[in-house]
Formats: C-alpha cells, structure tokens, sequence
C-alpha cells in the first residue's frame, strides 16, 4: 500500500522493539529467525505488527497449527490474559479481565470478533471452527476508538486468505478419539486480474457425553463450512474483493448440562429422579441440541493513492440458532424450554488512511451499522423463590440503528517520541418490542404482558491516546490510555422495557519491550482498568424471570510477560504470563443464588447458606459483593509453548507441545461456584515428507484436566458443561 510503504524513519526504527510483543514472538516461526514480518491490521491498515504501538498478539496459521489451535476457545491456551469460557450458547471471552456476561438476542460481545474486517454481530455463533487462516490477531486493551462502540476488553481479528491467479490446492483429513472426523480443503486460482477461491470446512464427532438416561452417547457435533472470495485488481491502486460464507452446526455439547453436585430442583419434586454421577455422564428427559446456521456476503473495496489510501466495506448477514435445553438437567419432566433466535445486519464502514507528511499521518472513517434480532419465540422455565414452577414464553424483537465516526492522528513531536490520539463519536438507538405468556404450574394462573414499543438512544465520545519513545535501536518504553464504551441494552428476555445502562471502562498501561538478542525478546505490560455500570445477567428473587442489571464499578490491576528465546537453530520457547487482580470496587444489590436448605439462614443474613439438608435447587438474593473478585478473571495463567524442527532425509520433523496453566476463579460474583485451578498440556508430531505431503499425530489435554467450558446458575439448577477429556489422532495433508 502506498501510505504505509511511506512509513517515517522514526517507525522503521521501531521496529525491532514493537517485534517484542507475544505476537511477534509467535510470529517467529523459521529456525532463521527472520519470520517477523507478520503483517496485521490493528491500526486499521496494513503494517508490520513491528511497527504496531498496541499490545498485540498475532499468530499465524502456521503456529496455530502447530499448538492444535482451531476454534476461538483455545486461544487462550496461547493468550495471556485471556479467558475463553460459554455461557447459555453463547462464547463468553473475557480479556485483561472485561467479559461478556450476557447471552440473549440483541446483546453483544465486549470481545468481539471481525472476519476480514468485518464486524460479526451474532453472538451465538463465534464459536465455530478456523479455516482458511492467514492469521490471527487478539488486540489488548480497549479498542473502541477505531474498532467500535462494544471492543471495551479488545478485539479478536481473523483474518482469511486471499485467492491468487496462481492455482493451488490443500487437502488435509484427520480422525481422532470420539469417531472425530474433520476435512479441509482448499483451492484457488484465476487469470488475469481476476482470482477467485473456495474453503472448506467439514467436522463430525459422536460426542465424548453419555446420556445415562436415555442410554446413548451425547455431546455430538456436526459443522459444514463454505467460504469463498473473488478478487478483481484492475490495477495496483484499486482491488475489489467479493467475499461469501455459509456454516450450518449442530451442537449437542452446549446443551450438554449436568447438575454441580447434583444441585437441581429436580430433587426436592422427584426425590428419586436419576442424578448422572460419572464426570462425562449427563440425564436428560430427551436429546437437546442446538441448530445456527448462518450467511454472509461483503464486498471489499481498496484504492491506494500516493498519500491516501482509501477503503470501503459492505457487508449483510443473517443467522439463526435454533434447539431445546433441559434446564433442570435431570429426566424429570419439569423444564424443556425452546427458543428459536434470529438476527439480520447490515455494516457499511468508509475509512481513509493519510500520511500528510514524514511525521504525520491518520485515519479518518465513518460507519453506520444496523441490526436486527428476535425470539420467535423462546421459552425459558425456572422455580422461584417460594417453590413455584414456571415457564414463560416470550416474543421480542430489538432493532439497532448506529452511526459513527472516528479518527486517529498520530505525530512525531520530537526524534524518538510519538503522539497518538484517536476518538470515535457514537450515535446509537434500540427499538424494543416484546410480549411473554406465563403459566404457573403450581397455581394454574396464566399471565400475559404486552408492553408498549421502547425505544432508547445512546451517544458516546470514546477516545485513546498513546506516547511510545524509542529508548535505543532494541528498547520501546510505551504509555496508552484508552476508553472502551459498550452500548445500553434492553432484556430480550423478559418484558421489562427499561433498558440497563452503557458499560464503560478506562485502562491505563505502560510497557516496556527489548529485543536482548537476535534469540531472546521480552515484553512487560502493566495495567490498570476501572470499569463503571458492568451489565450483568441475574433472575428476579421473586419472579425467577430473568433480568439485567448494572454492576456499580469493577478495578482490575494486572500485568502481563511474554517471552520468545531460540536457543539453536530450529528449536523455539515461548513463554506467557498473565496477573490478574479483578473486584467489584462496589456492587451491592447483586442478585445471586444460593443452594435451598431444610433450615433457612436468619432474615437478617439471607446471603448465606442455611441449615441442614440440601433440597435442591437455589433461591435467589441480593447481596453486597463489594470487593469480591470478578467472575472468569483468574489470577494466575501461565503458557509454555515449545517447538522443535530437524531435517529428516528430504523433509522434516517438527514436535511442538502447549502447556497451560490456570489458577481458580469463580463463575459468579457470590463466589460461590468455583473453577479450581487446572493443568492442561496437548502436543502434536509432523513429518513434512516433501513440498506436497504431511503426516501429523496429536494428542490434546494429554493430563486429562476436567475444567468446565460452562457453568450457568439459576433457581432451578446448577448447571454445569465438562471439558473434552484427553483426545489423540492424526492428519494426513496434500497440496498440489
């Protein structure tokens, strides 16, 4: 690109220090040592991750592979300061302690994920298999200034290949543990100034749960995955890219509930109803699963000048997730909701990138995006707090209109010290419309609510500002401060029309990285965030319909270290560490739910665990949880990732192995239900026979650690998803 060929002098001399993040170390992936020209987008444009001033961790598909990272949830095996957990169906990432702790339509992930660009809106279906990687990038920190209203932990960009007129193809098939079959493909190829390509995705298991009710293996899933790209270069200052996706999955794992501890309300209505007692056992009243499929299509539109380049995305996307839950996870036939989600979106983003002089450039762009998701309808069921069964069944429907603008200038005040400011203006307004029918088992009473259209607006001014000075030609000493703004939101899944409030957060960092050798690169952060109106999911005490409120403010004061040593030629270390220490400066009317005993607590002291027998099920309270610690924010992760690779005839072999570790936290903010820390290791042998074949076996959580990839309370259940056990197999690949 022309503006960022046009780099100053003063960044190509940063370029040694700002390799020294964890990106640039996974980025190293020749024994040479000179595969640090990894080339990502975080700044919106085109440059070196070099020459990057964030924290920024980048892998490329080549790294991935090689530490079996191939779904958004394992990232965090690789990213320090990172927490991939689900919640309800839908990804919940939590970054330097900021999460999404939401699971309903209209709601929004403050890590949200962009393919090629492009924002992806639906929150159930982030979780779906890489395929066709370039690379990968998780930005730190908050990121709304240039990457939108709801990046308030970061960012997650994947980024796809682009087709060339050179043909090529890639075949890779595998079968693992658990009858796991998986194929990709790949080919691409064209003429002229026209190429075009076409990925494929496909992925099938019989599922490592077993139903010990209905005698059958569970847990299984099924994913089909399509996407193409056709590229049109006219000439070397305009590219037009047309890109096309459809994924269809089938998902029996994350509906795969079992009770914690056998905590159910099943219990105390069926004293005899079967409770699964094996780690991977779960008993369900009859299979549940869900179904999303999804579609997309944008069109990608670049013209490089001499000193503006400018760049245009369309984009449409529709999705729908589908399928039933037990919610008592037991075969007793008390709660078998439904719930059918839809969502339709359309972005169109303009952005220039301008370098007015050697020390002076920016970006200037503007966006309008809007969205539109319903239940058609769902319907969820719970036990309140005086044993009353209930399910409700609720059609909603939430519109967003949103505008922005926003821009970056970024100057050179004096020799080895830069200026960075950026801002983005928010403009945004939800329309919400539901209505619930309601019937009460106990009484027999059915109640329907139909409130009037609601309809809120937002307006926010986000802004950043960084200074990096090059302290020598190997050493970077930087300071960011940064805004993030996630938008207002109403409860899709209730009636309340009164919608919570907009999330904030500050974060301050500073950061030092060297370069102490051509082998060895370090990079230190610390940093400090205060978040403010946290939103938060919860159930009404009385009602047990479900409700959203604003957690008062959230600290967090942590750090991380990220080191990459080559000791000899071909053999790569690197090493991550995350700390972590997230509260609630104040949160005291939080509504939490504490396990129903034969014997109450004391009314003046409802938030703790009464007397006597355990009846199952939870009531739920209000409690102060001023200075607890914030759900999904360990301490504690630490990530050892080596590999090695040596000549063998005309080809070679590489081992390389992850190895991560995780201090415990909690699931909620009572700190009741606990994750307890866990060790996991997977590790992966390759022999590249010659250019054309590859032979690889694997094997994942090779110590066989049990974490759970979920874990939802409510009134009616604690409800609790196992990790996948220990898994091996092998891949065979071609490419032509």
């Amino acid at each position: 690109m022309a503006v960022t060929t046009r780099a100053s002098r003063f960044a190509i001399t940063l370029a040694i220090a700002h390799g020294l993040s964890a990106g640039a170390a996974y980025a190293q992936e020749d024994s040479s040592g000179g595969g640090t020209d990894i080339v990502v987008t975080a700044q919106r444009r085109e440059e070196r991750l070099l020459n990057v001033p964030l924290s920024v961790a980048a892998f490329s598909q080549d790294a991935l592979t090689k530490s079996r990272i191939d779904d958004a949830r394992q990232l965090q095996l690789v990213t320090p300061g990172l927490t991939f957990t689900q919640g309800a169906f839908a990804p919940a990432p939590t970054l330097r302690g900021v999460g999404t702790r939401g699971s309903q339509i209209g709601d929004e992930s403050v890590v949200p994920q962009y393919i090629d660009g492009v924002y992806q809106s639906f929150l159930f279906g982030q979780m779906a298999d890489f395929n066709n990687l370039q690379r990968i990038e998780v930005l730190r920190g908050p990121q709304s200034a240039l990457y939108g209203r709801n990046a308030v932990g970061g960012a997650i960009n994947i980024v796809t290949k682009n087709p060339s007129v050179d043909p090529s193809a890639e075949l890779t098939v595998g079968y693992g543990r658990f009858n796991d079959r998986r194929a990709d493909g790949y080919v691409t190829g064209g003429a002229g100034t026209l190429a075009a390509d076409l990925a494929i995705h496909y992925r099938q298991d019989d599922g490592y749960l077993r139903d010990v009710n209905l005698n059958r293996d569970a847990g299984a899933t099924n994913t089909l995955g399509l996407r193409s790209k056709i590229m049109l270069t006219p000439s070397d200052r305009f590219t037009l890219t047309v890109a096309l996706a459809y994924s269809r999955t089938y998902d029996g794992v994350s509906t795969g509930n079992k009770p914690l501890d056998g905590n159910t309300v099943a219990r105390r209505t069926f004293p005899n109803v079967l409770i699964p007692a094996g780690r991977y056992d779960i008993a369900q009243t009859a299979p549940t699963e869900i179904f999303i499929k999804q579609g997309s299509a944008s069109a990608k539109m670049e013209y490089h000048g001499e000193r503006v380049d400018i760049t245009s995305i369309t984009a449409y996307s529709r999705a729908r997730l589908s399928g039933q839950n037990d919610s008592d996870s037991t075969p007793a036939p008390i709660l078998l909701p439904t719930f059918t989600y839809t969502d339709r979106s359309f972005l169109q983003e303009v952005y220039a990138n301008v370098q007015a002089t050697d020390r002076l450039r920016g970006i200037v762009g503007a966006v309008y995006y809007t969205d539109t998701a319903e239940n058609a309808p769902s319907q969820a069921g719970s036990v309140n707090s005086l044993g009353q069964s209930t399910l409700t069944s609720v059609n909603s429907r939430v519109r967003t209109h949103s505008y922005a603008v926003y821009g970056q200038l970024e100057y050179e005040i004096v020799p080895h010290l830069t200026a960075i400011v950026a801002g983005r203006y928010t403009s945004e307004t939800k329309n919400f419309l539901t209505s619930s029918l309601t019937t009460n088992f106990t009484t027999g009473q059915i109640t329907t609510i139909a409130p009037p259209l609601a309809q809120k607006t937002w307006k926010r001014f986000t802004p950043s500002g960084t200074l990096h000075f090059q302290a020598s030609p190997t050493m970077q000493i930087y300071a960011r401060a940064a805004q993030g703004f996630k938008s207002g939101i109403f409860n899709t899944a209730g009636v309340n029309t009164t919608p919570v409030n907009p999330e904030t957060a500050w974060q301050y960092e500073v950061g030092l990285k060297a370069a102490l050798s051509p082998a060895i690169s370090l990079s230190v952060a610390a940093y400090h965030t205060r978040q403010s109106d946290v939103q938060i999911t919860a159930r009404d005490p009385i009602t047990g319909a479900s409700l959203l409120q604003n957690a008062a403010s959230t600290h967090n004061t942590g750090g991380e270290l990220d080191l990459f040593v080559r000791p000899a030629a071909g053999l790569n270390l690197r090493v991550g560490v995350s700390y972590m220490d997230a509260k609630f400066q104040s949160f005291p009317n939080a509504t939490v739910t504490i396990p129903l005993t034969a014997v109450a607590p004391p009314a003046a002291t409802p938030c703790i665990l009464g007397t006597g027998a355990l009846l199952g099920g939870n009531r739920s309270v209000i409690c102060d949880v001023s200075g607890n610690p914030v759900p999904r924010t360990p301490r504690f992760t630490m990530s050892f990732s080596p590999d090695y690779t040596f000549a063998v005839g005309q080809g070679s072999v590489t081992i390389s192995a992850n190895a991560y570790y995780e201090t415990k936290f909690y699931f909620d903010p009572l700190k009741r239900l606990v994750q307890p820390a866990y060790f996991m290791a997977r590790a992966r042998a390759s022999w590249q026979i010659n250019n054309n074949l590859h032979l690889a076996a694997w094997s994942e959580n090779i110590t066989n650690a049990h974490p759970l990839a979920s874990l939802a309370t409510s009134t009616t259940a604690d409800n609790a998803i196992v990790s996948k056990p220990r898994t091996f197999g092998v891949d065979v690949g071609l490419k032509f």
